[in-house]
């Protein structure tokens, strides 16, 4: 199947192999805007508009899968995108995708948007 002319091969391999469904898409996009911001899981949730126990279960597949990075200070736990160049590349060329790119990258993987 030919890739979509909005989106590269790179980063359908990429966001094939590191997420799972929208939401992990949408969430590792949130990242790739905001490459340097710590956030906690639950300003994640309020800016995604989801349930903050699937946002948690998005950010730990990242974190073992070692995109985002985990924080803890003063007991308080954040999170960031990995210090990695591709990982970093990848999501802010998954954020620069409009809402189309992104609807079309999950039909491409299969995925309902």
């Amino acid at each position: 199947m030919a890739t979509s002319s909005l989106f590269n091969e790179e980063l359908l391999k990429f966001c094939g192999e590191h997420t799972r469904d929208r939401l992990s898409m949408e969430i590792l996009a949130f990242w790739g805007r905001h490459p340097e911001g710590r956030f906690m899981v639950g300003t994640v949730a309020r800016a995604m508009d989801a349930k903050r126990l699937d946002v948690m279960r998005v950010i730990r597949l990242l974190s073992a899968e070692g995109i985002i990075d985990t924080f803890i200070q003063d007991d308080v736990v954040t999170y960031r995108l990995a210090d990695n160049e591709r990982i970093r590349r990848q999501a802010m060329e998954l954020a620069a995708l409009n809402w189309y790119g992104r609807r079309a990258m999950c039909e491409h993987l299969g995925w309902k948007y």
